[in-house]
């Protein structure tokens, strides 16, 4: 594969460069990264550079929750019914983990935007409970503060810590060193900027411990790099295809089982919300191929078990405006990544 800058350059097109690109991609065994333009206003991007992706957590946060939960032993399959992972036997026993993590356990609330936008002692009053959990049956729905809840409930009642602990040990595991789930230490922290590549948006820096953390034990965000989250993808490749697995993610087997439904096209999310990427808008990617995007298609999160193939990107510039250009500036970075530029 030759150079990430190529690829970069023929997707975005070479405005990208000024205001700040970090990709990270592997293929046949080999991994390549570039970062380019800027951090902020006064430094240079570096792929140590964190960046906040918001919605690109939640996959990180249910596959953790399900290598420390097969480590220690307990049943952590699609079946398994929510009553007996989060203890309450009173729960619709149609409630499974993996209608959790198809986001079909049929609750929309609370939504994340009212959920953030709250003060936090609004915030408590709008989280879920066990018993806002009762008579609830089964059916599309979308929360990530929910599934975020329950993971941390899971996590605190079986492995007897909190889900941002649990994500720190693959963090950890990993040496993922960019990567990160709270704010309150100094790091080389990355901003994002509007279509005009110069202009920081305040509503995503200003108040980021908010965004990342809640003091509700709720994951809304995590921060991390291009070149941290491939690291990762490459584990569970490698997992999927039985070279590892166990501690840091999941064995292939329960991997396989939890991506089934969105592989069979059964679910539209699946896994925490990995989604398969040929119908979310991306039709060069290969049929296998999964993954997701952060905030408003800042990132993508590319992952192809089959051909061993992974690619990570990050772009600071946001077009609020214009998504649906970004998103073809995505599917031409993956049509150029398999055809080997």
């Amino acid at each position: 594969m030759s150079s990430l800058s190529d690829l970069v350059g023929r997707s975005f097109g070479e405005e990208a460069f000024g205001s700040g690109v970090q990709f990270a991609a592997y293929r046949h065994g080999e991994v390549e990264e570039l970062a380019l333009g800027s951090a902020d206003p006064t430094s240079e991007l570096t792929s140590m550079h964190s960046f906040n992706l918001y919605c690109g957590s939640k996959p990180l946060e249910a596959i953790s929750l399900l290598a420390g939960l097969e480590g220690d032993g307990i049943p952590c399959g699609r079946d398994v019914p929510l009553a007996v992972l989060l203890g309450r036997p009173d729960l619709d026993s149609r409630q499974t983990l993996g209608s959790l993590l198809c986001h079909e356990s049929g609750h929309r609330k609370p939504d994340l935007f009212e959920f953030m936008n709250s003060s936090r002692v609004n915030r408590a009053a709008l989280l879920p409970t066990p018993e806002s959990l009762l008579g609830t049956s089964p059916a599309p729905s979308y929360s990530p503060v929910l599934l975020s809840w329950a993971l941390d409930r899971i996590a605190r009642g079986l492995l007897a810590c909190p889900l941002e602990e649990v994500v720190e040990r693959t963090t950890s595991s990993l040496s993922m060193g960019s990567t990160f789930v709270t704010s309150d230490r100094p790091r080389s922290v990355a901003t994002y900027v509007d279509s005009s590549g110069t202009h920081p948006l305040p509503l995503l820096h200003d108040s980021l411990p908010a965004y990342v953390r809640s003091p509700h034990n709720v994951l809304t965000g995590f921060y991390t790099s291009a070149i941290d989250l491939c690291r990762w993808a490459i584990a569970i490749v490698e997992s999927l295809r039985g070279q590892a697995g166990g501690s840091v993610v999941p064995s292939g087997r329960l991997l396989a089982e939890h991506l089934a439904p969105g592989l069979a096209g059964s679910s539209d999310l699946y896994a925490g919300s990995f989604a398969v990427l040929r119908r979310h808008g991306l039709p060069s990617s290969s049929a296998c191929a999964f993954g997701g995007f952060g905030f408003v298609r800042s990132s993508l999160l590319y992952v192809d078990p089959e051909n061993e193939t992974v690619m990570v990107g990050i772009v600071r510039e946001l077009r609020l405006e214009d998504l649906d250009r970004r998103l073809a500036q995505w599917d031409a970075a993956v049509a150029l990544l398999l055809d080997g530029v």
